[in-house]
C-alpha cells in the first residue's frame, strides 16, 4: 500500500522550496493574533515563517536557538543551501517532529514521547548528537551492503518468477498450437474427403450435364477474350497512333480468325496407333465422317496445323500430311515424339529426346526444354495463358513451362491419383484438362489454379 511507504524527505523538501518561492509568505506567528506580516525568515525545525520581529524572540529562546533558520529572500532567489528537510515526523505523533534521540531503545522521538514513553531512561539526548557522522558509520555501511544483497535475492526471484510466467505462457501456446495443428489436420482431411466426394459426384453426372458445362464454359472463356481484344482496340483508336491502331487490328484479326475456327470447328481428328489410321468425328453429333488410311506411316499423335494441314507424330519423326492423306514434308526429332500440339497453328511442340521437349516455328527452333526431373516425354497440353504441360511418363509427373521454355513448376502425378502419365488435353481457351494413364486406363478430368 502506498500509505506504509516511507516518507520521501527529499521531494517533501523541494515541494516545501517550491512553495516559498511562489509566493511571499506571512508571518505564521503573526496570523494566530489576526495580523498579517511579511515574513523575512524560515524556520526548518519548526516549519513555519517569521517577521522581523517574531525571528528575534524565536532566536532568543534557548529551546529553539539552535534551529536552522534561512532568509526566505534567499529561497525566492533560489541561492538558499537548502536540500533536504532536516525535519523528521515522529511515527507517534505526526504533527510532532523528531528533535531528540533516545540511545537505550536507538530511536528517534519528539519530546512527547520523550516525556511519556521514555521517561524512565537517561539516557536521552539531541537528535543531532548521534546524527554525527552517520553517513561513515559501520552500521551504515553494513546497513547499505545488506540492502544490496536483498536487492540482488529479490531480482534473482523476480527473474526466476518471470521465467516461470514464460514457461508457462509457452507450454499454454504450444498446447493451443497442437490443438489448432490438429484441428487443421482434421480440416484437411475433411476437405479431401469433401473434394473426394465431389470428384465422385461430378464424375458420376450425365454426359449431357458434362457436355453442355463444357461448352457454356468454352464460350465463356470465348467471349472474355473477345471483350479483352475490344477493349485494347477501342484504347487503341481512342488513345493509340495510326500505326499503334493498325498493329492491333492485324494482330486480334489475326486472332480473331483462329477464335472463330474453334467456334465453328465440330469436327475432331483421332488417330488409332495400330491401324494407322485417321477418324474425323462430328462431336456434335458423335458420329464418324471419314477415315484417312496411313498405311505406311505410323501414327502415335496428332494435331491440327494451319489450313487443312495435320502433324502426326511417330516416335522419331512429324509428318505434315494434309486433309486428303498427302505427305507434305517431315521433320526428323531426337525421340520420345510420340505426341505434338500446337499453340497457334504456327509451331509445333513435341517431345525432342528422353528428358527434353522442343518448340518449333517454321523451320527456326523456338526453344528446347531440358531437365533431368523430366523422363520419357509423351502428352502435352496448353492452358488458356499460353503455358505448356509436359506428362513425363518414367518420371511420373508432369512440367509446366511458360511459352518461351522456363518452367513454372513439376507437378507429382500422384497429385492426379494415377501412376503413369500419357496424353494431357485442355479444354479451348480453359484451365480444365483430362489426363489418362497408360496403366490403369483411367481419365482424370482436372482443374489447374
Amino acid at each position: 500500500m502506498a500509505c506504509n511507504l516511507p516518507t520521501n524527505h527529499i521531494v517533501k523538501s523541494m515541494l516545501d522550496k517550491r512553495a516559498i518561492q511562489m509566493s511571499a509568505q506571512l508571518c505564521n506567528s503573526c496570523q494566530i493574533n489576526n495580523e498579517a506580516i511579511t515574513a523575512i525568515s524560515w524556520c526548518t525545525i519548526c516549519e513555519e515563517a517569521f517577521c522581523e520581529q517574531c525571528d528575534k524572540c524565536h532566536k532568543s529562546f534557548k529551546f529553539t536557538a539552535k534551529h536552522k533558520v534561512i532568509s526566505i529572500q534567499e529561497i525566492q532567489s533560489g541561492n538558499s543551501n537548502l536540500k533536504i528537510s532536516e525535519v523528521l515526523k515522529c511515527e507517534e505523533y505526526s504533527s510532532k517532529n523528531n528533535e531528540v534521540y533516545c540511545v537505550d531503545h536507538s530511536q528517534p522521538c519528539c519530546t512527547l514521547c520523550a516525556q511519556l514513553s521514555h521517561r524512565k531512561f537517561e539516557n536521552v539526548t539531541s537528535i543531532e548528537n548521534p546524527a554525527k557522522g552517520i553517513k561513515q558509520f559501520n552500521l551504515t555501511t553494513t546497513l547499505i551492503k545488506n540492502l544490496d544483497e536483498r536487492n540482488k535475492e529479490l531480482d534473482e526471484i523476480i527473474a526466476k518468477r518471470k521465467d516461470s510466467m514464460n514457461i508457462f505462457e509457452n507450454t499454454s501456446e504450444n498446447i493451443i498450437q497442437e490443438v489448432s495443428t490438429l484441428k487443421m489436420v482434421v480440416i484437411d482431411h475433411l476437405n479431401k474427403l469433401e473434394e473426394k466426394i465431389k470428384f465422385d459426384l461430378a464424375s458420376s453426372k450425365i454426359h449431357v450435364v458434362m457436355k453442355f458445362t463444357d461448352e457454356i464454359n468454352t464460350f465463356s472463356s470465348y467471349k472474355s477474350v473477345s471483350a479483352n481484344w475490344k477493349s485494347v482496340l477501342n484504347v487503341s483508336i481512342e488513345q493509340g497512333s495510326d500505326q499503334q491502331c493498325l498493329m492491333e487490328v492485324n494482330r486480334i484479326g489475326s486472332k480473331m480468325t483462329i477464335l472463330e475456327k474453334e467456334m465453328d470447328e465440330t469436327i475432331i481428328a483421332i488417330s488409332t496407333y495400330r491401324s494407322n489410321t485417321n477418324l474425323f468425328v462430328d462431336i456434335s453429333e458423335m458420329k464418324l465422317i471419314r477415315k484417312l488410311d496411313f498405311s505406311d506411316l505410323p501414327v502415335y499423335g496428332l494435331c491440327y496445323a494451319d489450313g487443312n494441314l495435320f502433324i502426326i507424330s511417330d516416335g522419331s519423326t512429324l509428318t505434315w500430311v494434309s486433309s486428303k492423306g498427302e505427305i507434305i514434308k517431315q521433320k526428323s526429332t531426337r525421340g520420345n515424339s510420340f505426341y505434338v500440339s500446337t499453340s497457334d497453328m504456327k509451331d509445333c511442340i513435341y517431345g525432342d529426346g528422353d528428358n527434353s521437349v522442343s518448340c518449333v516455328v517454321g523451320n527456326r527452333t523456338k526453344f528446347t526444354y531440358t531437365s533431368e526431373q523430366l523422363s520419357s516425354p509423351r502428352g502435352i497440353g496448353i492452358d488458356f495463358e499460353g503455358n505448356i504441360y509436359i506428362a513425363g511418363w518414367s518420371s511420373k509427373n508432369i512440367h509446366q513451362i511458360t511459352d518461351d521454355g522456363n518452367l513454372i513448376r513439376t507437378i507429382p502425378i500422384d497429385t492426379f491419383g494415377i501412376r503413369r502419365p500419357w496424353t494431357i488435353r485442355f479444354a479451348p481457351n480453359s484451365n480444365k484438362l483430362v489426363v489418362t494413364c497408360s496403366s490403369s486406363g483411367k481419365v482424370v478430368l482436372c482443374e489447374i489454379s
